[in-house]
Formats: structure tokens, sequence, C-alpha cells
């Protein structure tokens, strides 16, 4: 029914991909509040498959050094930018999604949790693996490394 993955700051998700009875959503917080993009309505829910849900976010700041503290001046803090990705068990991209209005508003430097829950009552999820990590460490079908 309502599962979602996520990566955000300690008790306050930023961005995450929702996997719901209803469809798949990219959401994430902005200047404007929580705020969700549709990527897949369906009518009736899928049973018993196998999807990937990837949510990438990238780093504003290539350099490591441009995020010493001290170099960090509050103003200037570039957000993120996020893509919600969603695939089949092949592999093969159904839906894709790069949020840019409102823009996410969420920090690289503050991010310190991922995070998976499920929520309301009759969910039956199996999640097969979760990584966390560079790109080029991703598991899964060549189909998946986007």
């Amino acid at each position: 029914h309502k599962f979602a993955m996520g990566i955000g700051v300690y008790h306050a998700g930023t961005m995450g991909v929702e996997f719901d009875d209803d469809g798949v959503k990219c959401g994430r917080g902005t200047d404007f509040g929580w705020k969700i993009d549709i990527m897949k309505i369906w009518k009736n829910p899928p049973a018993h498959q196998w999807f990937y849900l990837k949510l990438a976010v990238n780093n504003p700041y290539p350099d490591p050094k441009a995020l010493q503290w001290a170099e960090i001046h509050l103003p200037t803090i570039k957000p993120v930018s996020i893509t919600c990705s969603f695939f089949d068990s092949r592999g093969k991209l159904l839906s894709r999604d790069v949020p840019v209005n409102p823009p996410p508003n969420g920090h690289y430097v503050a991010l310190d949790e991922v995070f998976m829950r499920t929520w309301d009552s009759g969910n039956d999820y199996h999640v097969d693996w979760f990584y966390a990590g560079p790109a080029s460490g991703i598991p899964g079908p060549v189909g998946l490394r986007t």
C-alpha cells in the first residue's frame, strides 16, 4: 500500500521515492513545502512483481575542498539536484523524474540519513537490497546503470 525510500536530514526527510498502491511518486522538500511529482499512476497496483527504485542525489560541490566548513557561507550553499527513477525487474526504465519546479531545497552537507518506511495497513513489501553509495557500486542488472 505505502512504501518509500529516501535520503534526508535526521527527522526531516528531504527527498524520496514512494511506491504506493496508486502509483510511483518523486517527492522533495522545497522552499514552498513538500512537493510530489507523479511518475506513474496505475488503476490496479502490481502484486508479486519486482521493481527497482533509484534515487540519485547529485552533489553540487564536486571539489571536496569547497565543502570545508570554513569556506561555506550559508546564503551561498547550493541545493542538490535529484533524479528519481523506476525500473522493471529486467532493468528497463519505466519512468524518470528530475524535479526542477520548485527545486529541492536540500543541501548536500546536511544529508545524514538514508531511510525506508511503510505506513498504513496491509503492506507486504520485500526489499531485496538497499544500496547507498557511489554510482559505481550499484548492484543489479546492467540496464539499471544509468
